[in-house]
Order: C-alpha cells, then structure tokens, then sequence
C-alpha cells in the first residue's frame, strides 16, 4: 500500500475487513485488558476526530449502561465564568486542546496535551502520551455532594461540582513504578492553569483565557499524526477514506499501525482508483530504489541470511512494479 502497488488481490483481502459505521467503543474481552487496550478510530480532521469521540463516549455508556463524567474548566478570572459556559460545547481543537469539558468513562484512553511540569521528574509523559484512567481524588465540595447528575440521551451525565485533585492513570506500556506504593505504570496526573488562545465560533478573533483543566483529551480517536511511532496490539477503524485535498499518504501512516491485516477495519471499500492515489512522487521512488539497491550483506553470509536479504527486497514492491 505505501507504494500503491496493490493488485486486485490485496484489494479483495483488505475490504475483506469492512465494517459498519462506526457507533460504538469496541468491547473489551478477558485477552485485552480494559488497562492496555487501545484501539483507536483514525480520522483525517481533528473536527471530526471530535465528533467521533462524542459518539463513541455516549455510545459506549450507553450500551453498558455506566455513567459519564464530566469535569468543566475553570477560568482563574472569574468574570470570563459566564462567557466560558456559553462556548461549553466547542470542541478541544478549538482550545487549544484544553478540552472546556472533558467528558470521560472509567477505563477509558486518554492523551496527553501538554508538558505536566509536576511530573517531570519521571520523564514518561510528552505530548501525545496515552494512558488509561483509573479514577480520581479529592473531590470535596462544601455541599458534601461531589456530582450533579442529569441524564441526556439515555446517558446518566456526572458533572464534577469541583475540578478534582488528581485523576489517576496507567500509562500505556510503563512498567515501571512511577509512584511507591502502585502498581508499575500508575500515577497521578494533577490539573493545571494554562494560557488558552480559544477561536471563537463563526469569527476569526481570538479569545485569551487562563483556565485549570486537566491536560488530557480522549484518546478514542486520534488525527493520524498523533499515531505516529505507535503500535497497536488490537486493531484500529480508518474513518472516512477519502477526502478533498488531503494527502492519503497520511492514512499509510494509520494503515501502517497494526502488525497484521486483520487489525485494520474499514467503513468503505477500497477501490482500486483509491489505492492509486497511495502512489508516491517518482522522484522519492527513484531515491528509495537507490538506497534499497545501496543496501548489500557480506558475501560469508549463510544461505539463511541470504534468503531472507532477498525475501525483504522482494517485499519492497520496487521492481516489479512499473513506478519509473
């Protein structure tokens, strides 16, 4: 695929992997854990990464019948409060990813959005970290009620009446103790205040506000840019296919994530006109055919190595197919 070299054979055997419209997280089995199973849906825009995540959130409380929580942001100055609650409803690529309410169930990914100064020290979390989240302290109210509960959409909504102390995470694949005491890969993140550049609806200003919110952002769904480097043990939904004046290159970047054909699922069909679009420039083909032909193994190599040297070479799709 990364070389649009698919036939009509490889064509057939992914959309054998076409799945329904995406309306819901996938269930968790006794083989994938709740705290290592990620299993994200790619999208080509973070606006429709967002909507995608509502989705799946409400979708997935609804069909297990567990609640959703939420925390809002708080803004330090206190005369934005009114403001903040009328544009409650943007979503996080509009805030910087700063999420104005951050709306979670209990197992669920996250991703980190921001350095955690307080959390350096243990040098695990960067942009882009995902963890799991387990739970959360210090939620005191002076009502003595840490909730206010409302239902909407068939969906029992938790909003916090006070933003929480700690929200308590598994970093995915950490196995190493962060704080004494927890199990390996578990720890505390706290919330923090942050500048925010927040791009007001149907105008071009800028609205500046310093809000406390936790720097996390759901991980359900992810731009395939936040994939990058990452290697997923299940399986991962691509979202739309094919859109206007975006690269599907990119997409070779969420194809590329799983270690087996099964792990991909589709919500259309690939058609052979798509996968040439996957066709890269003929100057990066020639340039990748000079170094693949750069590469060469000793001549004492044993027959052994020398298969394999020719099995991988084969497998670039360089030579059999008339790319030059």
């Amino acid at each position: 695929m990364r070389w649009g070299a698919l036939n009509q054979d490889d064509i057939d055997r992914i959309n054998a992997f076409t799945v329904p419209a995406i309306e819901k997280g996938p269930s968790i089995t006794s083989s994938a854990p709740a705290r290592d199973f990620f299993a994200p849906v790619a999208t080509a825009l973070n606006v429709e990464r967002c909507s995608v995540i509502r989705r799946l959130i409400t979708e997935t409380c609804r069909s297990k019948e567990m609640p959703m929580y939420r925390i809002a942001a708080k803004p330090t100055n206190k005369a934005n409060f009114d403001a903040l609650s009328r544009i409650s409803y943007l979503n996080d690529d509009a805030t910087s990813k700063i999420p104005l309410l951050l709306d979670f169930y209990v197992g669920m990914p996250l991703m980190v959005t921001k350095r955690i100064p307080p959390l350096e020290h243990l040098k695990i979390f960067a942009n882009g970290t995902l963890c799991f989240l387990l739970g959360w302290t210090g939620t005191t109210h002076p009502s003595g009620e840490a909730f206010t509960t409302t239902v909407v959409d068939g969906v029992v909504v938790k909003q916090f009446k006070r933003i929480p102390g700690l929200l308590w995470v598994k970093v995915r694949g950490c196995e190493r103790v962060l704080v004494p005491g927890c199990a390996p890969g578990v720890v505390a993140i706290p919330p923090l205040t942050s500048p925010v550049q927040i791009k007001m609806p149907n105008s071009a200003k800028l609205w500046s506000s310093s809000l406390k919110q936790f720097p996390v952002i759901s991980g359900l769904a992810c731009t395939p840019e936040k994939l990058q480097g990452v290697t997923l043990e299940h399986w991962i939904t691509i979202s739309d296919l094919d859109r206007p004046n975006f690269n599907p290159q990119t997409f070779y970047v969420a194809f590329s994530r799983v270690r087996k054909l099964s792990g991909i699922r589709l919500p259309a069909k690939i058609t052979p006109q798509y996968a040439q679009k996957f066709k890269p420039p003929k100057k990066f083909v020639a340039e990748m055919v000079r170094l693949i032909n750069m590469v060469t193994i000793p001549e004492y190599a044993c027959q052994a190595i020398i298969d394999a040297f020719n099995s991988w070479k084969e497998e670039q799709h360089l030579f059999s197919t008339p790319f030059l």
